[in-house]
C-alpha cells in the first residue's frame, strides 16, 4: 500500500509540473506575440474613457455629425472587395490585413481631422486594429461603434465603387 500511494504522488507531482511548464510556457508566448491576450483585466476593458488611446471609439451620432460636416476622414478597414461592394461616401480603403487598398495614400492624409475607422459590425474588431495603428502614425483615429451594421441601420449613406 506504501508504495502505490507513493506512486500516486509521484504521478501527481509529474502532473503538476506539466500543468506549471505549460502554463509558463502559454505566459511567454502571449508576452512576445504582438497582440497578446489580457491576463489582468486593465485597459481595454471598460468604457472609452476608461481604455485610452488602445481602443478609442466614437459612437454613431458622432459618426454622423462628423460625416454630414466632412469634418472627418472615413477608413474601412474590411476587405478591398468588400470596400468596392459598399462603403461609406468619400471613405479609403485600408484593410487591416495591410493587403491592398490606399495604404500608399496613409502618408498625405491630413492629421489634423479625426479619422473614424470602421468594419461590419459589433463583432469585428479590425476597425480597432486599424485605429490604433493610426494613432500609432499620428492620427486622431476612432473605431465607430458597432460598425457599418449601426451605420446602414441608421441609415447611413452608402456607396460602391465603380
Amino acid at each position: 500500500m506504501p508504495s502505490s500511494l507513493w506512486k500516486s504522488k509521484k504521478i501527481l507531482a509529474q502532473g503538476l509540473v506539466l500543468v506549471l511548464a505549460a502554463a509558463g510556457l502559454g505566459v511567454c508566448f502571449n508576452i512576445v506575440r504582438p497582440h497578446g491576450l489580457d491576463l489582468v483585466p486593465g485597459p481595454g476593458h471598460g468604457s472609452a474613457a476608461e481604455t485610452g488611446q488602445r481602443t478609442a471609439s466614437i459612437d454613431l451620432v458622432r459618426a454622423l455629425e462628423l460625416f454630414h460636416s466632412r469634418a472627418a476622414l472615413f477608413a474601412d478597414s474590411r476587405g478591398v472587395h468588400e470596400f468596392e461592394d459598399g462603403h461609406i461616401p468619400g471613405a479609403i480603403s485600408l484593410p487591416s490585413n495591410g493587403a491592398g487598398g490606399d495604404w500608399a495614400r496613409v502618408p498625405k492624409l491630413p492629421k489634423d481631422r479625426p479619422v473614424v475607422t470602421y468594419c461590419d459590425g459589433l463583432d469585428c474588431g479590425r476597425a480597432r486594429v486599424l485605429a490604433g495603428l493610426l494613432r500609432g502614425l499620428g492620427f486622431d483615429a476612432r473605431a465607430l461603434d458597432q460598425g457599418l451594421d449601426a451605420w446602414l441601420a441608421a441609415q447611413g449613406p452608402l456607396e460602391a465603387s465603380p
